[in-house]
């Protein structure tokens, strides 16, 4: 079969201020097996390291399409992913974080398998490794059950990211891009507003994605930050209407753990919109049980 007939993927990588995972991430790109893809590069970054790196690249690399694109001025997360998406000429979308990479050479091919001829399929995902600060790998999979879950219902991942980060998946390229007001549900909110289209995905339990953490990272300042996360679970929740009662459930105790006990915490939290009257009812249900149980 001829190159031509295989799928053309764009593997976009959004880039900011740091080369040293960004070469790995390149390196891995270079070495797949799989060659019927363009590598689309959007820089974010406050200095000219990332463009001299990739002119370099692109200079010992004139038979891989490397396409580098400066944002002027910079957009900020997620528009910088969205850019990235914009400029891909190809079928299939890789996103590719600047500070994640392919597990080995196989991995771009694996992810192609997924597609198993199938041509309703428009979203696949995988496994993938963490490196925590000691360098430990640990894995993030999930078993079939849990993926059957996703299948059939894929607002239950607004309880857990069950499918892992962006650069674990990879999905036709039909326009559909990330929600600019959000930072730490942003890759959950992309997922499910891809998925509740279509029941046609794949996965392999198989970590074809090496994901590295640094101390940089969005997670670190989002993470049980009730200015960040009350605000955005609301926003999903009432943007995409939200009525599903486990997600109202895990949203509720979320909110207690980072005591906001009422509409009036939520409001100093930033959150000026409608609050679901059920989400309001089971807070304060915990707040009620809880003062009986200290009686």
């Amino acid at each position: 079969m001829m190159k031509d007939s295989f799928p053309f993927i764009s593997i976009c990588i959004p880039t900011y201020n740091q080369t040293f995972f960004l070469k790995k991430v390149i390196d891995s790109v270079l070495i797949q097996t799989y060659t019927n893809y363009e590598v689309v590069i959007t820089d974010d970054s406050s200095t000219t390291d990332v463009e001299l790196l990739i002119k370099d690249y692109g200079l010992r690399n004139s038979n891989i399409q490397i396409h580098y694109f400066k944002n002027s001025p910079s957009l900020g997360t997620p528009e910088n992913w969205n850019a990235s998406i914009r400029n891909a000429k190809g079928d299939w979308i890789k996103m590719m974080h600047h500070d994640d990479c392919f597990s080995d050479s196989e991995s771009l091919q694996k992810f192609v398998d997924l597609l198993d001829n199938e041509v309703e399929i428009s979203f696949v995902f995988s496994g993938s490794f963490y490196r925590n600060k000691i360098d430990e790998k640990i894995e993030h999979s999930i078993d079939h059950e849990t993926f059957q879950q996703i299948q059939k219902n894929p607002v239950t991942l607004f309880s857990g990211n069950l499918i892992g980060p962006p650069s674990a998946v990879m999905f036709k390229n039909k326009g559909i891009y990330f929600d600019k007001c959000l930072k730490w549900l942003v890759d959950i909110d992309f997922y499910y507003n891809f998925l509740k289209e279509t029941s046609k995905i794949n996965y392999s339990s198989e970590c074809l994605i090496e994901s590295y953490l640094p101390e940089s990272r969005v997670t670190n300042s989002c993470l049980m930050n009730k200015y960040v996360e009350v605000p955005e679970y609301l926003h999903c929740i009432q943007k995409n209407k939200i009525i599903f009662y486990p997600v109202i459930k895990h949203t509720a105790n979320l909110f207690f753990k980072l005591d906001v006990l009422s509409l009036k915490d939520i409001r100093l939290c930033g959150y000026e919109n409608k609050v679901p009257i059920s989400l309001l009812f089971m807070i304060f249900v915990k707040r009620l049980i809880c003062k009986i149980r200290k009686i």
